[in-house]
Order: structure tokens, then sequence, then C-alpha cells
């Protein structure tokens, strides 16, 4: 070779190596060409991630989506009136999160995007689709306020509290079978009442309420409000609030025993007094096997102090302002027959007969129908005592019956149970089964 061309070969090669700071090139088998180089700044195409799902509770929603192969992290935004926020970034590739902080009741919209880091930046994919959340309602502060009967207590007014939700299950008791039953569905956050008629199915409800047309078994509702999203992917239920105490209309006890209580309401006046004695007799009866001669010992019961404390709270509790001390005997003999349970084991030791049904709701026949002795005693009325009766003078077993003299004639309260064993109950009637000696 010779000079001069050696020296334009290194001429080429030095341009070459100068040129290529800029643009790099590389020899094939022709003469120079560019290389397909991506630079560090150049955009990588990541996938837009999509929600598959959340769970929420009253407070918090947590996203669930399918995680970008990839991916560093993502960022999640709040979109409220169609109107985007930053949220929160996640600095690493995970497929859940949780928000904190929220309200009950409400709902909630968000969006995902994924990103990739890059040198000099990160790189983003689009927002996902929205994923349309609510949260669970409060988990209390919320009860059934007032249960009214009208109809001849054949429709029931149940009133509640308002709560942030979608609407809310109204579900009655069913004394009989012992369970609770769904009435209604109702729908929408301001509907806080409804009226039904025990006779017909109710919008939600499972079945008829027949078993509990009439009052004297009492009202007793629970309420369950709840939320379902936008998209109906979920419904989620608050507790329910259960009432503690059944119903009783006041009327519906008065016309259901009828003739016994007007009885009662006519008759019971004659005995009260202004300077009560505050005690009344307890007689244990028994008839002598050879003479058949019906004896009985006569003691003083007075009402305990835990008697008037039970009585009195009670009293605040369930009776009306005005009611009369008729009414007060129609309800409490009613309650008790209803919402007491016969006491197999003897655990009643509440300090007296009234305390034990009421505080306890455990007793026997001296503590159902000795409940009524004190609380006439305690209300002020005289000539009232508490019949026991032996084996010796009652073929089906011993017994107590309250018993009130009025003038020459005895009338008799009787009380049972309704709880292992079915109750039995009469209100007020002209009875004397085995008379007191004199």
């Amino acid at each position: 070779m010779t000079v001069l061309k050696k020296k334009a070969l290194s001429l080429a090669l030095a341009l070459s190596l100068a040129l290529g700071a800029a643009a790099p090139f590389t020899q094939t088998g022709s003469i120079f060409e560019k290389t397909d180089i991506v630079s560090q700044a150049a955009d990588v195409k990541v996938a837009v991630p999509k929600f598959t799902d959340y769970s929420a509770t009253n407070s918090s929603v947590t996203l669930k989506w399918k995680k970008v192969s990839g991916a560093t992290g993502y960022r999640l935004y709040k979109c409220t009136n169609g109107v985007e926020t930053d949220l929160v970034t996640i600095r690493k590739n995970v497929n859940t999160y949780t928000i904190s902080k929220l309200k009950a009741g409400t709902n909630y919209t968000f969006k995902i995007r994924a990103y990739v880091k890059g040198k000099a930046k990160n790189n983003w994919s689009a927002k996902s689709t929205a994923i349309n959340t609510i949260t669970v309602p409060a988990k209390n502060g919320f009860k059934i306020t007032s249960v009214k009967t009208s109809g001849n207590d054949t429709k029931v007014t149940v009133k509640w509290d308002k709560v942030k939700c979608t609407g809310y299950l109204l579900y009655v008791y069913d004394c009989h079978q012992k369970e609770w039953v769904r009435a209604a569905n109702v729908r929408g956050m301001n509907n806080t009442g409804f009226v039904f008629d025990t006779n017909v199915r109710a919008a939600g409800g499972k079945c008829p309420i027949t078993y509990v047309a009439w009052g004297v078994y009492g009202y007793q509702f629970a309420l369950r409000p709840y939320t379902t999203d936008r998209n109906n992917r979920h419904t989620w239920y608050s507790p329910s609030y259960k009432q503690t105490e059944p119903y009783y209309d006041i009327n519906t006890l008065t016309s259901y025993y009828g003739s016994e209580y007007e009885l009662l309401s006519k008759l019971l006046p004659k005995n009260k007094i202004s300077k009560a004695p505050g005690y009344y007799y307890t007689y244990i009866t028994s008839k002598d096997a050879k003479t058949g001669k019906i004896t009985s010992t006569k003691s003083k019961s007075y009402v305990s102090d835990a008697s008037k404390k039970a009585y009195d709270a009670f009293a605040k509790k369930h009776f009306g302002k005005n009611w009369t001390d008729a009414q007060k005997v129609v309800y409490m003999l009613n309650w008790i027959n209803k919402n007491s349970t016969y006491d197999t084991e003897y655990k009643a030791n509440a300090g007296g007969y009234l305390a034990n049904v009421l505080t306890q709701r455990l007793g026997q026949c001296d503590s159902y129908n000795g409940a009524i002795a004190e609380m006439l005693t305690y209300l002020g009325y005289k000539d009232v005592y508490l019949q026991g009766m032996t084996n010796s003078v009652r073929k089906s077993g011993q017994h107590f019956r309250t018993e009130m003299k009025i003038g020459k004639k005895t009338y008799s309260f009787e009380v049972g149970n309704m709880g292992k064993y079915e109750g039995w109950l009469w209100l007020f009637e002209e009875y004397d089964e085995v008379p007191l000696s004199k």
C-alpha cells in the first residue's frame, strides 16, 4: 500500500470515531450503518391495571386489582363529582390496598394506574376504569323509636332513626318458633317508618306475620340497615338493632281480656284505701288425711325493697302516665305470662317475688302469683293474700294463687308462664278453689 493510501484510510477511521460520539455506527459487510439502540429517555409502554373486587367496613375500603407484570408501583385516585385527585402512591408491585378513615354508608369511586421506574423519568400507564364502592352502614347510633298498633291490632306502625344507607331490613320475632323473621325490605335512606298488615306479605318480607296477629303476644322488632354499591356488586349489612322488650298495646290487652277486665275495673277500686297496711297474708292450706279437716297457717308477708325497686323501674318503662291500676294489673299479668321462664332449677333469688320475675324472669307459681300479691299491696290495696295449697287438698299438686276478698266474695288472679311449659292465665274471676278455714 502506498503512503498516500495509508494516510487516506487513517483519516477515514479518525473521522468515523469522531462522529460516533453523536451517533453510534457499526461496520457490516458494506461500509458503515447506524445501530437501532433505544436511549434511556425513551417511553416504555405500561399495561393498565384492572380492578377485580373490593371489600369494605364502616370506615374503610380494601381495593383489589390484577397485578401488572414488571410494574414498580401504582397510584390511586379518588373521583368526586368528576374531579380526580391523587390519593396515594404505592411504591411496590402489590395487588391490594386499604383506604381508611372513610365515612360509614358512603359511596366512593376510585381509579388506578401503574408505573415503571426509569433513569430519567417514570413511565406511567393510562388510568384504569373506575370502580364504584360503598362502605358498610354505621355499627350503632340508631334504634327503633316507636311501635303502634291500629285496625283492631292488625296493622303495626314501626318507626326508627335515620342512618346513612341504601335501605333497611325489618324483622319481627316469632315467639312460637323462637326465631326472627324478615317482615319487610324498606328501600331508601329517608324512609324511616313502615306500616304493614299482619295478614299480608310485605315487600321484601318472607312470609305473612299472621302468628303475631294478637297483640297479647307482643310485637318485638329488629332493624338492620344495609348498603348496595352503584353496580350492585356488593351489599353490606350493619349489625342488627334488636328491641329487648316486646311492645304490648294496652287497648288490645283490655279488649282481649274483655269481661274479666271490666269486672276488675269495677271492683278493684273498692279495696284501695288511703292507709294501706303494707303487707299481705300468706296462707299454707292443708287437709288432715284422717278427719278431712282443712286448716291453714297464716303469716304476714311484706314487699321487699328489691321488689319495690324492680316494680318502679318496670312501671317507668312500660306503663302509661294515666293508666288505671286495673290496666297495670292486666299488663303485668300478661307480661309475666309471656316473658318468664319456669324455674326448674330454683335459681330465682333476686330478693322478692316481683324482683324474681321482673329482673331474672324466673319463677314458679309462688313467684308468678306472689308478684301480683306484692304489686297490689304496693299499690295500696287491702284484703290481698297468697294462698298455697298443698298436695293434700289439691289433687293436681301443690300450687299458689293470689286472691282478694271484696265484700263477701273471693276473686282470684292466676298466671302461668310461656317458657318450657305452655302458660295459662286468667285475669280476675270469682273463684275460691279451697276456702280458707276461719
